[in-house]
């Protein structure tokens, strides 16, 4: 058996195709789906990328593993965090990784066989750059068992996809002034940093509808790429699982935090998932709501190895040849400590959102969504169903104290040290010259 896992950093499941965008951003995704799983209703817990990733290959929510925030020296897991690479390494499993996580976080680089580094110095990777140590690894290991891990940054900001991808998605003219006006991101509180980090390296604009198309820019390249290891591992036997998702996604600008992953919206927390090969049912959507959490257990399944007891989830295999009885989790916790300290619960038809620090951008009123009425999550009704918010919230704290045990709350903790996207923030408006 060989298992590739594939997590495309910052992207949000409703710009694919196969989830329902207008443009066709992601033909070659659409089709993997279309040879196999996709979950419509699938979530990343806990966010940013750090956070995220350790949710992931530990198999626990943050609230367990104690990583709820992202570039904090003081974000470690906690001791016992079971960790997937080393479980199937122990289990006769060779694990390899393409990767840079390890570069900033040293857990990331643990239980690996392998380990492709891929930063080589450098800032910024872009597919291709994955693909050059991907693709003959490959090529020379068509039979396993192993499993792969491989992470592509494109769709992350800033998004600088190729020039001939660069003009696919937008129509407009990026300089008119009567398009939405770049002046409402200046206004932002992250602005000096979005402008360090992205703004500059864009050129001249004003319409923000411009960006958008960059992102969906950077889609499409990385869609294209993604088609190469597609037929590679097709073309390498039929012993194989390949599964595809994201860390977490990206707001847009029709909400503060713009262009960044700032926020418990499902812009940021709706991620896409999708899984082919061996074993997996082909044509099946699944609609019940699962999480980063499960992927552990999946893995470990396809290798037949016993998932840990600290670890949970379940088997999403297992649970797409069962569809659609799946009923999938009644609720999933979500949290946030990078740019806000705020946690939520998150059912098919509510979410509610609870402040513990507006952080950055200041938005300091709990939010309420009727995800039925509007799933754009564009009106706050938290002051007029007072009943649904006290039932969720119970549920939320109650869910919380048992992930939590006996273990201090790292959102706690978090909100009494402050964001550290802050002094991101401040080091850059440091050194941003005046608009």
């Amino acid at each position: 058996m060989r298992v590739l896992l594939i997590v495309a950093d910052a992207l949000r499941a409703d710009h694919l195709g196969s989830y329902g965008y207008h443009r066709q951003t992601s033909p070659n995704l659409d089709g993997l789906a279309a040879q196999g799983v996709r979950f419509s209703s699938f979530f990343a817990p806990n966010i940013p990328t750090e956070p995220a990733h350790t949710t992931m290959f530990s198999g626990q929510h943050a609230a367990r593993h104690g990583v709820m925030v992202h570039k904090q020296l003081s974000a470690v897991p906690r001791p016992g965090t079971p960790w997937l690479p080393s479980v199937l390494k122990a289990g006769g499993v060779r694990t390899v990784a393409f990767d840079n996580l390890a570069d900033s976080k040293a857990w990331f680089g643990q239980g690996w066989s392998e380990y492709h580094n891929l930063r080589h110095g450098k800032a910024l990777l872009d597919a291709a750059e994955v693909n050059a140590e991907l693709l003959p690894w490959l090529a020379r290991n068509t039979e396993g068992p192993w499993f792969a891990f491989a992470h592509y940054w494109d769709t992350h900001s800033p998004y600088l996809p190729p020039e001939t991808y660069r003009l696919r998605h937008y129509d407009g003219d990026p300089n008119d002034g009567a398009a939405d006006g770049i002046e409402r991101w200046q206004a932002e509180p992250s602005y000096p940093f979005a402008y360090r980090w992205q703004v500059r390296r864009y050129g001249a604009f004003r319409d923000l509808d411009f960006v958008r198309g960059l992102y969906d820019a950077e889609i499409s390249y990385l869609d294209d790429q993604l088609a190469r290891v597609f037929s590679a591992l097709f073309e390498g036997g039929d012993d194989f699982v390949v599964i595809f998702t994201a860390d977490h996604g990206e707001v847009m600008y029709s909400r503060p935090g713009f262009f960044d992953h700032a926020g418990l919206y499902d812009d940021t927390v709706h991620v896409p998932l999708v899984m082919a090969g061996r074993g997996v049912p082909k044509g099946v959507a699944v609609g019940g709501i699962y999480q980063h959490t499960d992927l552990a257990p999946t893995v470990l399944a396809r290798f037949g190895l016993a998932v840990p007891s600290p670890m949970t989830g379940r088997d999403l295999v297992e649970v797409a040849v069962n569809a659609p009885d799946a009923p999938g989790y009644e609720a999933v916790y979500l949290s946030e400590g990078t740019w806000e300290v705020k946690w939520a619960i998150r059912t098919c038809d509510w979410k509610l959102v609870k402040v513990i620090d507006p952080g950055v951008h200041q938005r300091s009123e709990d939010e309420l969504f009727d995800l039925s009425a509007d799933p754009a999550e564009s009106v706050n009704v938290v002051g007029s169903h007072p009943e649904v918010v006290d039932r969720l919230e119970l549920c939320l704290r109650r869910a919380w104290e048992e992930l939590l045990g006996s273990q201090p709350d790292p959102l706690r903790v978090q909100s009494l040290q402050g964001v550290p996207a802050q002094a991101w923030v401040d080091a850059a408006a440091s050194e941003q010259p005046a608009i």
